[in-house]
This record gives structure tokens, sequence and C-alpha cells, in this order.
């Protein structure tokens, strides 16, 4: 502070320089850091210093939001959380990472992750605390501030959930470029090296897992905490039709469940599980804004969640079901980032030996029908269904390449499965195969 301070009569010498917008924005969140423990005088000195510098930050927002307005929303959520507004707080937190990020301005959006974690933390709500420190973590090691990372991974151990144990603590920024990475999809977006440490770390994890209740409730485990998610579904298809196999939510234990339904839960946005699983297609949505085609769902106008992203699970590029993700504090929280992220850790874990029997032998009356011919033909459409599945296309996608209704498909696939004796996409391009039914 008193650094601050003695910097002041030097100020003119920099106006119109970048440094002059960097010392208002550094001195404001000395003030905020240092506030509570200040004297009632210095209060209202620091005060009246705070408005000046928040006025001065406000002009040059408007002038140049792209270097300024997430500088003016960081500071001003730091007075928020001093004046108890802790609403206003959440939104500014939001709006200042979002627009850093945007911007390129690596550094601010690390900084204000670390303080909106600080403030969840001191709120109580740690599984929101420990999104935001882990998105500070990643934003410093980007930056290449070590000090500053060894910093956090010794203050805050139980938010970064031991990654300072697991990587060499004397200098974990260079630690991350030497972690041995795994096979990823070929794709022109890929994912950081601390990325790529947690998918590998992830998947090391699971595949020691044997019984298959407890392996999905890692999947959905991993998933969540990759995403940033408090409440989490997995749900597979089976016969055609979709069925909720393991929940997750922060407010109890994973749960793995009996094949329910999809249609029998009422604690999910089912309208954006049906598109997804229906055009393959994935959907995020701030729920504190527009919902486009969704917005007349019932449970997104009477749940109010904050936020929802829900994505395909592709097996061998043929869908077996569909991840669902929920946050009911933090409107805007899944990032595009942290979507490839979970698509390339849910591409990586179908491919666990467990997942891919259960997938693959799971009640199919191939075991019990052996390898041999089956029971009827297939019908000419019938089999031209079976060769678009084949290729990876959704219901949709097949309805309209063939000019039918979606629930025409669905008949087709019915009756494919019926005579193939499986219940599963994947299982039946297998069965296909082996029955050498495929063009």
């Amino acid at each position: 502070m008193y650094a601050a301070k003695n910097g002041l009569p030097f100020m003119e010498s920099i106006l119109g320089f970048m440094t002059s917008a960097e010392f208002n924005f550094y001195y404001s969140l000395t003030i905020t850091a240092l506030y509570e423990k200040m004297s009632s005088k210095e209060k209202r000195y620091y005060c009246k210093v705070l408005k000046k510098n928040q006025k001065k930050m406000k002009k040059w927002s408007v002038s140049c939001k792209e270097n300024f307005q997430h500088k003016f929303f960081l500071v001003d959520a730091e007075i928020m959380c001093l004046k108890n507004k802790k609403e206003d707080a959440m939104i500014l937190y939001d709006k200042a990472i979002r627009l850093a990020r945007n911007n390129g301005y690596i550094q601010d959006e690390a900084l204000a992750n670390e303080l909106a974690a600080k403030f969840y933390l001191r709120l109580g709500l740690e599984k929101v605390a420990k999104t935001y420190m882990l998105d500070a973590f990643r934003g410093y090691s980007r930056w290449g501030a070590t000090a500053k990372v060894r910093e956090l991974l010794d203050r805050y151990p139980e938010l970064l959930d031991g990654m300072g144990y697991e990587m060499q603590k004397d200098n974990p920024v260079e630690a991350t470029k030497t972690l041995p990475s795994i096979s990823m999809p070929s794709d022109n977006e890929t994912a950081s090296v601390l990325d790529r440490y947690f998918i590998d770390r992830a998947i090391e994890k699971i595949s020691r897992e044997t019984d298959i209740s407890r392996l999905l409730e890692s999947f959905l485990n991993i998933g969540i905490e990759s995403i940033g998610a408090d409440r989490g579904y997995l749900i597979l298809e089976k016969d055609g039709e979709l069925f909720i196999e393991a929940v997750k939510d922060s407010n109890s234990s994973a749960e793995v469940v009996e094949a329910i339904p999809l249609e029998e839960s009422h604690k999910l946005s089912k309208a954006v599980i049906r598109y997804v699983a229906r055009t393959l297609e994935t959907v995020v949505l701030n729920c504190d804004e527009k919902t486009g085609i969704f917005a007349s769902d019932p449970y997104i106008a009477e749940g109010n969640p904050k936020s929802i992203a829900c994505m395909p699970l592709l097996f061998q590029g043929i869908q077996f079901g569909v991840f669902y993700f929920e946050n009911n504090f933090i409107p805007g929280i899944f990032a595009p980032e942290r979507l490839e992220v979970l698509k390339l850790l849910s591409a990586q874990i179908a491919y666990v030996k467990r997942i891919q029997e259960y997938l693959e032998n799971d009640n199919a009356g191939v075991e019990k029908r052996g390898h041999g011919d089956i029971i009827e033909p297939l019908t000419e459409r019938e089999t031209e269904v079976l060769n678009l599945i084949a290729e990876g296309m959704s219901n949709k996608e097949i309805a309209n390449k063939l000019e039918i209704t979606l629930n025409t498909v669905k008949g087709y696939i019915k009756n494919i499965y019926d005579k193939l004796g499986v219940n599963r996409r994947v299982q039946v391009v297998n069965r296909a195969k082996q029955l050498k039914l495929l063009k």
C-alpha cells in the first residue's frame, strides 16, 4: 500500500501510457485486499481513492473496452464483496473473467479466477471455489508465472486436488512439459499440457476399476470435475431409447441407478438431451440469457439452472449415450476449452476395456444366439438404415437422408435390433460386421 502511495507523485509522467492504467488497477485491488484491516480513518481516505480510481477506469473502459473493461469489472466485484452484495459480485467476477479471456489478457483472467475462488471460499462454497482456483492455476501456468503457481499449490492444496504432490513442486510449470502424454484423437484443437496431464491421470485411475457400476460412477465424477459442474448425468442408449445410468449431485454422493428411463426423471432438461441424441450436436446454454429453441422447456423455465452443457458420447464413431451437466451457481461457466477437454476425455474413456465390453456385450442376444445366421433376413430398407448407423449417422440424419419420419427410423432400428439380437448401436454394428451385412 505504501509503495503504491509513494508512486503517486510520478503518475503525471506516465499519463497516457498503459502503465498508468496498470498502476490504477493494482492500486485499487491493493486497497480492496487490505480494506478490512484498515482503521476507520484509513477506510475513509482510501474509499475516496478507490472511487477516484474507478472513475478513471470507467472512462478508459468506455473509450477502449478491450483493454480496460475487464479491469473495471474486477475491481467493482471486489468492491461489491466489501459491501456484502454477493450476487452482484458473482456476476461481475464472471464478466471480468470472460472479457479478459476474450481479449487475450491471460494474467488478468487468472487473477480474476483467483479472486473469485477466494470469494466463494469465504462463502463456504468449496466446490465452486475449486473450479475457479483450477482455472487460475492453469492461467498462471500458461502465462509462465512459476512463482505464482507454486504459491497457489502451497496455499490451496485442497482446492488444487493434490496437483502439487504429483508434479515437481520446486518447478511445477516446467514439470508439466515433461509429463507423458496419451494418444489423442487427430484434431486441429489440442488440449494444454495441464489438460493432457489431467486426462492421463484420470484414464490411469479409471482403467484400474473392474466393477462396471463403479466405473460408470468414476466416468461421471471425472466429467464433472473437468467441466466444473455441480450436477451430472450419464445417459446411455439401449433398445433405441435413453436410460439414466449414473447421477452425481454435489449435494449428495454419487449414485449409480438401475437404468431409469429418461422420461421418468424430472431433474434435468429432457428437451436438451433429446436434441443432442437426435442431432449429435453439443449444446451449451447460459440460462441467464436467451435459450433459443429451448426457451419453452418447462424445466429451464421453472428449474432456474444457471448453466447447462450436453454432449453426445461416441464409440468407434457410433453414439452410445449422452453426457449432461448443470451448474446452478454460475452462469456461462461451461467454456469451449472445457468442453474440448471433456471430448478428449470421453473419447479415451470409451476405450477402457470394461466400458468396451459393456457396450459390446451387455445382455446382447449375440452370446445366446452365437455367430450364425440371423433368424429373419433384413429388408432392403432395414439394410439401408443399418449401413447409415454404421456410418455414425444420428436418427435425424438418417430420416433426412431417406426422407422419412423420425418415428419410422426408430421402427426400422427396433426391427434391426430384434433380428440381430442386440440392444445397442455399438452392438448392432459389431454384429453386422460378423455377419458381413455391411456394404
